[in-house]
């Protein structure tokens, strides 16, 4: 995904999250949240100081509801940050930009740990009719 944030669409976002292979970093948010609107700059900021360690994603809670709700999102903006489609650590509002820098950090770097632990499921069922 480079240094792009990217805007996670209907049926792909869960597949998305699980499918990354690193850690993904997603804003949940509204285009109406003023503090959505606030810290945008900071997380595309680092997304680009932070692209060779995670993916980064936005996801508009108006149009994808029930992601939000999945993901147990009561207020926007919310930063999760995922590790083989689990949450591994969330922020809710408008922080400080070094809080939410150091939180995100904090975020990847337990991604990592997780990631070498966890096996992939194989969902492909060789043999079965």
């Amino acid at each position: 995904m480079g240094s792009d944030i990217e805007e996670l669409e209907g049926a792909t976002i869960l597949e998305r999250i699980r499918n990354a292979g690193r850690p993904v970093v997603v804003e949940f948010y509204t285009r109406t949240c003023p503090n959505c609107r606030a810290v945008e700059p900071v997380f595309r900021e680092m997304a680009r100081e932070l692209s060779s360690e995670a993916d980064f994603a936005r996801i508009d809670t108006e149009r994808h509801t029930s992601a939000a709700f999945n993901f147990g999102v009561m207020g926007v903006p919310t930063f999760m940050t995922f590790c083989s489609g689990q949450p591994v650590g969330a922020v809710v509002g408008a922080l400080n930009p070094t809080l939410l820098r150091n939180d995100i950090r904090d975020a990847i770097g337990r991604s990592a740990e997780c990631a070498s632990r966890t096996t992939r499921i194989n969902y492909d069922f060789d043999g079965y009719a």
